[in-house]
């Protein structure tokens, strides 16, 4: 019989493969619900812890997670690997190597987890735990910030190497599938939007069938002014031909039909030059004519005007 390896008897390996399976879930269980006022190695509390495996589940949670941060979880993580292998009955090729490989990789994850400044459970425990603290801090004063770190992904990656059946040629077996979920979503979300950006023009297109044709009116270029049209409501208002002018001449006095050489006196009647008046030299602007002389086409006698 091999170190961790099922025995011949396949009854004595389901039990012991539940067994793990158990563990593994209290181990769990006690994680997830741990409180920091229950009582435990550090705390002293006269009150029924909450959490759900009761009190080992307290104990136990407060050590694992004060020694060794969230890399904790990673005990219940191997016990239903190692579970799955008694269920089954599979051999479990070199046990001390896998022994070998847990440890390491739950040292490299502590020291990788205390790189980062963060606590859990406010603020109470450090995210490395305390033994990843103290590893990361003897990494640094050893090797620098950047060589602990190098160091410290280097031992996780050589630990899964040990732990599991992990190589490079088989990961893109093992993403395969992801990979394949993930093209399969992205090929029907093109198709979605392919089939909206359709909907969409024939809407388009739609609406531009019922709308009536218009004339398409060219904007003006910017250095004309924009004319302005009246709008559509407003009608034009037709001037009555009785309705008064407001540019004709408000001026009710009658003005000189023949204009003379002379510039016409407005609200004056001037007649034309005839025997009353001389032809020549400067024209008066009173006269006194006898009706018989001035008047030869009308009987009527013109008015007479004198100076006073």
């Amino acid at each position: 019989m091999k170190l961790l390896s099922p025995t011949e008897h396949r009854r004595l390996n389901e039990v012991t493969g539940f067994l793990l399976l158990s563990m593994g879930l209290v181990i769990l269980l006690s994680l997830v619900s741990y409180h920091t006022q229950d009582p435990s190695w550090n705390t002293a509390a006269g009150s029924r812890p909450l959490n759900l495996a009761g009190y080992p589940g307290a104990w136990l949670s407060d050590v694992l997670l004060q020694t060794f941060g969230a890399a904790a979880f990673l005990f219940p993580l191997l016990a239903f690997l190692l579970s799955w292998k008694w269920i089954r009955s599979d051999e479990l090729d070199a046990g001390a190597v896998k022994i070998f490989g847990s440890a390491l990789l739950t040292l490299g994850v502590c020291a990788m987890l205390s790189f980062v400044p963060l606590r859990m459970f406010g603020g109470t425990i450090p995210i490395g735990g305390t033994l990843g603290l103290a590893l990361a801090n003897y990494l640094v004063e050893s090797l620098n910030l950047a060589g602990a770190l190098l160091a410290t992904a280097t031992a996780v990656v050589v630990s899964v190497y040990l732990v599991s059946t992990f190589t490079l040629a088989r990961l893109g077996e093992w993403l395969k599938g992801p990979i394949g979920w993930l093209e399969r979503r992205a090929a029907a979300w093109r198709a979605w939007r392919e089939r909206v950006h359709a909907r969409s023009i024939e809407k388009a297109r739609e609406r531009q069938r019922r709308r009536p044709d218009k004339p398409v009116i060219a904007d003006a270029p910017p250095w004309q002014p924009k004319s302005r049209r009246p709008p559509r409501w407003r009608k034009s208002r037709t001037r009555s031909p009785s309705a008064p002018s407001k540019t004709s001449d408000p001026s009710p006095l009658p003005r000189s039909p023949t204009p003379g050489p002379w510039p016409p006196t407005p609200g004056l009647y001037l007649p034309p030059p005839g025997p009353c008046l001389p032809t020549s030299g400067p024209r008066p602007l009173f006269f006194i004519c006898p009706p018989p002389i001035c008047s030869t086409k009308s009987p009527r006698a013109m008015p007479t005007t004198s100076r006073n």
